[in-house]
């Protein structure tokens, strides 16, 4: 479906209004997954909400933008692959690199054997350091990820740009069969299920340029429904896991992941229609989700090493935490604006 240009302007606008509270909810959700704290009831029940409902969303909503962006696109299906190649490949190469040099530089020069998910590299091969790109030389149940782990939604973005008409033939023959078939399996996998989250939402983002459908009158229409289920499976997500524990938890919280998509981007064009915008935030997006997770770890890791502390403290530092990581990485982002820029613009995609 071709929108009109003021329809798409609205659009792109409400999503560049939540491109980086969302990459922010990702940040949420590695402060809290960094490090386990055991005993800690009330730092678990008041983390959960932020780090777990609303940080858990950042991914899959990026997924569904993405899907959105792509079908509304002009351009044609090698236009985009090679647009992605600038956009996606390269940075994904530049980052996974990095990181993977950190780990040979620690064994080969200082001759400290770090484990890459729990293999030794005394055992490593040129082939398993090829594969750190892929899949840290574990399939994991179909959650395999790269030696930079959360940038397995770029690598599986890519592979669903390459089969994107097989996916709009499904769409525009079966219409929602494909996104609740993938659905359904999705809140049914009992793993973090990253293979049928993909579908889902990168499926179900499809469905309103393959099937004619105006998300601007979505968004404009049907605002009291979208709020009332961003509500409704909130709470029920909070409360099912924190104070009454049912059989259907998974389900509840996947499903609370939709709502919440749904609830980011209209709350974009809410945000967008009273001017409330920031393009530096929106632009530096992609530079803090690809760099953030080594120091997060560090961060938190250090943290860790402290569980006699209570759980007021332990909220306190998560909240710190996040600030801390959120400023180094906005401050790499200018030192490299300033001092590197073409490799800010090769390592983001010609985003910074």
């Amino acid at each position: 479906m071709v929108i009109s240009d003021e329809a798409f302007r609205k659009l792109s606008a409400s999503i560049a209004c939540m491109r980086f509270p969302l990459v922010l909810a990702v940040l949420l959700l590695h402060a809290e997954s960094s490090i386990h704290l055991t005993d800690h009831p009330l730092y678990s029940t008041f983390i959960y909400p932020l780090a777990l409902w609303f940080g858990d969303t950042g991914v899959p909503a990026y997924f569904f933008i993405s899907s959105l962006l792509l079908y509304y696109s002009a351009k044609t299906y090698m236009q985009q692959i090679k647009t992605r190649v600038r956009t996606l490949l390269v940075p994904y190469l530049i980052w996974n690199g990095l990181y993977l040099l950190l780990y040979m530089a620690a064994y080969w020069i200082l001759r400290i054997d770090v484990p890459i998910n729990s293999f030794s590299q005394a055992d490593f091969t040129f082939t398993d350091y090829l594969r750190c790109f892929w899949d840290r030389n574990d399939w994991d149940q179909g959650n395999f990820r790269p030696i930079l782990t959360p940038m397995w939604y770029v690598r599986n973005l890519m592979l669903l740009y390459l089969v994107s008409p097989v996916i709009y033939y499904i769409i525009r023959t079966t219409h929602l069969l494909m996104p609740a078939l993938c659905c359904w399996f999705w809140i049914n996998d009992p793993t973090i299920s990253l293979i049928w989250q993909s579908l889902t939402m990168f499926s179900l983002g499809a469905l309103f340029p393959v099937l004619d459908i105006n998300p601007m009158d979505l968004l404009d229409g049907f605002k009291e429904m979208i709020i009332g289920l961003f509500v409704v499976f909130g709470l029920a997500d909070c409360v099912t896991h924190m104070y009454f524990v049912t059989p259907y938890n998974l389900q509840i919280h996947r499903l609370a992941l939709i709502t919440n998509t749904f609830f980011c981007i209209w709350l974009g064009y809410f945000l967008h229609q009273r001017g409330v915008e920031s393009k530096y935030l929106s632009k530096t997006a992609f530079f803090v989700f690809c760099v953030h997770y080594p120091i997060m770890m560090a961060v938190r890791g250090a943290a860790g090493h402290f569980p006699q502390w209570s759980d007021v403290t332990h909220i306190i530092v998560y909240f710190l935490s996040v600030a801390l990581v959120t400023a180094v990485c906005l401050g790499l982002y200018e030192l490299l604006n300033r001092y590197c820029p073409w490799f800010l613009h090769k390592a983001t995609g010609d985003r910074g």
